[in-house]
This record gives structure tokens, C-alpha cells and sequence, in this order.
């Protein structure tokens, strides 16, 4: 039985078909050439690059296409996570600009209107939250322009970054770089410890790790062990925004998942585990529950945060009512690790957890805040606790709040800050009831500085300017301020002072 065979022979103006049988010696027609040759496809649609993975929010790419059918046209999926605009076009080949406008995933389909359509998957992180300024208990830290970290103050457990007077209680007024030679563009400061974001996402933590709030189980639960030298946080997780509470870390990743580390005694990691123990939580665990945040703050042992749409949730310790409830107020070692709505305020944006209180500022800029109110931290009341968010008065918009131990700052957006609350360390940075116990309910002008960020931690206040210079005020006895003022000493520094050492910082 013969086979049968197609050869597809070039030759004239075309090519033809041909069919023959097989019977092992096959024989082309006469006066055909004995080359054979595929013939060439047809031109097509092509595009580069053929997905797109974009940082964030505002960053461009070029996606060229080229064919010889025109016009080329691009089409987003809805929701749209891009918006796409011609650039330019030569001869057969056409470049758009795609720019992120929303955080998820999207798909560009590129068409030519004679080919088959292409597709390109686009995917858009989440931003990261940049904060060049941090201001944990006893220390400061803050990057320059290369995303190197300069930390001052104490440095007892190696929170400064190095080891220089690690162990004492030494004031270390100068900031001097942190080892390790990682970048960063973010950093968060806590009890004893310190923590930075590098610009993939990455997290690195040093200093104390006695309840694993570092994030590594590198001397975990070690009261003795001191880190100077960051170390990569464990669980390969990438973080928008990293958020350090005394002795506990908080970090959102990209799809708005929310994670924490350290101590949770009192279910401040949004877990039960360990709750009413000394025991370490060293690794990142997702707070238990299905919702998404978009901004954390964690206080001294709370935490609060922003879930998406705008809803405020606490959990962890509530003796001021800090979560917003009047649930377990006076009442010692309760945990409640499981996130509570707070009623009785309209949708926030962002939130800031102070020592035993909350403040959180709506996408408009008002202020809002709860829990603790003994130095009048609230502003929007004299209840020595006050469960239920009262509205900071003055009609003043903010762009950025920060709590500290018994005192809130805003940053509005002209430049000014203003300062509420306990200022017996000079920690409001102007004269109102400096050095006493007296609370200092209004909201008062710093004067002598304008300021584009702004950072506060227990008792002293730090902010730079929009030029990166940063200045300081308040309790400085470990020379937490940059400043050699009243090192050593429980007197404060009620006048912003401009960091020594020359640096600039990176404003974010």
C-alpha cells in the first residue's frame, strides 16, 4: 500500500501543494529545483515586554509593539490597575507609556486588527510607606539620600546598629552609621529594637530580640543578647509598611495581609499564642483574622489597624481603652487578640498608637483619638480615659500624626506642627506646662522650625525639614535628640535642636 506525502516546494510567484505516492525513490516533477523551502510565515503583532511588574502606585513603563497592520491599539481589563498613552510611533512599531495607578493585577490586550489579539499580565505592588525618621523609646534613626541608616541615643541592646557602647547606658549623641551595609527606605523604632524596609520589601531588624521582636530566632528570648547588625526578617515575606510597638513588629505586605512578631502577652500580635507568657514569637504569624489593612500603628502593647475601606480594629492590651471599648479598662493582664471594630468614627486613613492611646487621622486630615488621656494626649477631652474617640478641636487638617508615650503631634500642610499633651520633658517643643505634670489639652504651635516629616516615640519629638535636616526636643539624657544638651541628666530640651553631625536625611 503506497503513503501518501504533502511537499510544500517554493518556486514562481508562489508555492504549491504537491502530492505523490511513496514508494521509496521518489522523483520531483520535471524542471522544479530540488530546494525545498518552508515558506515564510506572515508578519505578525509583537510586544515586549510580555508582562509588566511595576513597584508601585505612579511607576511607568514603555510596552513596544510592533506589525505592519495598523493601528495598533491597547485596551486595559477592568478594574484597571494601569492607565495606558501612546509615546510614540515609527514606521511599523508603536510605544505606549503605562503608568500604575492601583495597587492588584490587570491585563493590557494589544491588537493590530489583523492578528490575533496579545495579552500582558500587569502586576502592581502595593507602595511602600516611606518613613526616613524614626523615634523609638531611647533612640533615633533616620536614612540619607542613599538609603544608608544613621541611628543616636541609647544603645544598650545594639538598636544604634553597631557596637559602640552596647551593654551601657552611655549617651551616644552623634548619629553614626548602622553596620551591615544594607539599603533601606523605610525604618520603625521600638522599645530597644529597630527595624528598616528595604526599597524590594525586605525587613531587617537588630537590637533586643528577648521576645523575638525582631522577627529572627537569632538569641530569641535571650534578655542578655544584644544584635548590632541587622538581620533578614524570617518567613521570605515582602512589607508596603513596617511598624514597630515596644517590643513587638508589625508588618502589611503587598496584598494587605497583616503580620506581627514578639511579645504577645497580651495578644497584641492579634493571635492567642503565648498570650499571659514571657514566651518569644519570633516568627511572623498573620493576625487572625480574614481581614486586609492598609495602615498599622502598634503602641506600647496594642495595636491598631486600618482595614481596607477605612474601618479602624484594635487588639492586645485595653487598661486606657485604647482599642476603643470599654472592655477590660482598669483590669490587668487581659488579652484580647481578637481585632475589634472602634465605633463612633467616621473611616480613617491613617493611625498612630501611642503608649496606652490611638489617634488616627481621616483621608480629609481631622484628627481622632482614644484610650489614655492623663496628660491630655486626647485633646478632645478632660476624661482622665476616654473609650470613645472624641475629635482632636481647632479645626485643624493634618497630614501626618505621631503619638508618644503621654504626648500627639500633627504635621499640617503648610509646614506646622503643633503638639498636645505631657510636656515635662519639653517633648511639645514649646513652654505650655514645661516640666510639670500638667496636661496641655490644645493643640500649640512648635515655632523656630517648618517641617515635611515628623517622628515621636515616649518622650521626645524629632522632624526634618523639607531641605533633610532634623531637629530634635525633649527628654535626652541618652542623647536621643543628636544634641550633647543635658546628656546624662532628667532635664529637658524643650527647644528644637538641629541634629549635630552634618547629615542630611532623605524626606520621604
Amino acid at each position: 500500500m503506497s503513503r501518501l506525502r504533502n511537499v510544500l516546494v517554493a518556486g514562481g510567484v508562489g508555492a504549491t501543494l504537491f502530492s505523490g505516492g511513496c514508494s521509496g525513490d521518489e522523483q520531483l516533477p520535471t524542471g522544479l529545483s530540488a530546494v525545498v523551502q518552508a515558506a515564510k510565515p506572515t508578519a505578525g503583532l509583537k510586544v515586549t515586554p510580555s508582562q509588566l511588574n511595576l513597584s508601585g502606585v505612579g511607576v511607568t513603563a514603555t510596552l513596544t509593539a510592533s506589525s505592519p497592520a495598523e493601528p495598533i491599539s491597547v485596551a486595559v481589563s477592568n478594574p484597571a490597575c494601569v492607565s495606558v498613552t501612546p509615546k510614540s510611533q515609527k514606521k511599523a512599531q508603536s510605544k505606549f507609556t503605562v503608568t500604575a495607578i492601583a495597587a492588584g493585577s490587570c491585563t493590557l490586550t494589544v491588537t493590530d486588527g489583523a492578528t490575533g489579539n496579545v495579552e500582558v499580565s500587569v502586576t502592581v505592588a502595593a507602595s511602600l510607606v516611606r518613613t526616613t525618621l524614626a523615634a523609638g523609646l531611647f533612640h533615633t534613626c533616620g536614612l540619607d539620600a542613599t538609603g544608608a541608616a544613621f541611628c543616636w541615643g541609647h544603645n544598650g541592646y545594639g538598636q544604634l546598629g553597631n557596637s559602640n557602647t552596647v551593654g551601657s547606658v552611655t549617651a551616644n549623641p552623634t548619629p553614626e552609621a548602622v553596620a551591615g551595609g544594607v539599603t533601606f527606605a523605610s525604618l520603625t523604632a521600638g522599645f530597644n529594637h529597630t527595624c528598616g524596609l528595604t526599597p524590594a520589601g525586605a525587613a531587617y531588624c537588630w537590637g533586643g530580640n528577648y521576645a523575638g521582636q525582631l522577627g529572627n530566632t537569632t538569641s530569641s528570648g535571650d534578655l542578655n543578647a544584644r544584635i548590632p547588625t541587622p538581620l533578614p526578617v524570617d518567613g521570605n515575606l515582602t512589607f508596603t509598611v513596617l511598624e514597630a510597638g515596644n517590643d513587638f513588629t508589625c508588618g502589611i505586605t503587598p496584598q494587605e495581609v497583616m503580620y506581627c512578631w514578639g511579645n504577645n502577652s497580651l495578644g497584641q500580635l492579634g493571635t492567642t499564642t503565648n498570650n499571659i507568657t514571657s514566651l518569644p514569637n519570633p516568627t511572623p504569624t498573620p493576625v487572625n483574622s480574614s481581614l486586609t489593612f492598609t495602615a498599622v500603628g502598634a503602641g506600647s502593647s496594642h495595636t491598631c489597624g486600618v482595614a481596607t475601606g477605612g474601618v479602624v480594629y484594635c487588639w492586645g492590651n485595653n487598661d486606657n481603652g485604647q482599642l476603643g471599648n470599654a472592655n477590660g479598662i482598669g483590669v490587668g493582664n487581659l488579652p484580647q487578640p481578637t481585632p475589634t471594630a472602634v465605633q463612633g468614627i467616621p473611616a480613617l486613613a491613617s493611625i498612630a498608637a501611642g503608649g496606652h492611646f490611638t489617634c488616627g487621622l481621616t483621608p480629609a486630615g481631622a484628627a481622632w483619638c482614644w484610650g489614655d488621656n492623663h496628660f491630655g494626649q486626647l485633646a478632645g477631652t478632660t476624661d482622665l480615659i476616654s473609650p470613645a474617640p472624641v475629635e482632636v478641636p481647632g479645626g485643624l487638617l493634618f497630614v501626618s500624626l505621631g503619638a508618644g508615650g503621654g504626648h500627639t503631634c500633627g504635621l499640617i500642610s503648610q509646614g506646622l506642627l503643633y503638639c498636645w499633651g505631657g510636656n515635662l520633658s519639653g517633648q511639645l517643643g514649646h513652654p505650655v506646662n514645661f516640666g510639670t505634670s500638667n496636661p496641655a489639652y490644645a493643640p500649640t504651635q512648635v515655632s523656630g522650625v517648618s517641617l515635611a516629616a515628623l517622628a515621636v516615640n515616649a518622650a521626645h519629638t524629632c522632624g526634618l525639614t523639607s531641605a533633610g535636616a532634623a531637629w530634635c526636643w525633649g527628654f535626652n539624657r541618652y542623647g536621643q535628640l543628636g544634641t550633647t544638651t543635658n546628656n546624662d541628666t532628667d532635664i529637658g530640651v524643650p527647644t528644637p535642636a538641629l541634629v549635630i553631625g552634618g547629615l542630611t536625611f532623605a524626606t520621604p
